[in-house]
């Protein structure tokens, strides 16, 4: 049996109630592509108000994402569709 490894991950998420967008990476996808707060992450969002975000940041205050050229990302409390993957 060969090994696989898996490189990215799509999610749908709500993104957090807050003024500045952020939303979580949800453990499950923390552990399957083994991420610390220490890695380079491409992240993905697409929003259906503001389109897609391509960056490169890295997790904030534990599994969280924010800033880093993604403020204007999607509006507070909306259904985002995520992907992610360690740089």
């Amino acid at each position: 049996m060969a090994d696989y490894k898996i490189l990215e991950v799509r999610y749908e998420i709500d993104a957090h109630n807050n003024p500045s967008p952020r939303f979580t990476v949800p453990e499950p996808v923390r552990k399957v592509l083994d991420i610390s707060a220490s890695d380079d992450l491409w992240v993905e969002v697409s929003s259906p108000v503001k389109g897609v975000t391509r960056k490169m940041t890295r997790l904030k205050s534990g599994p969280e994402i924010y800033g880093d050229g993604l403020q204007d990302c999607c509006d507070p409390g909306e259904r985002i569709c995520v992907r992610v993957s360690k740089a």
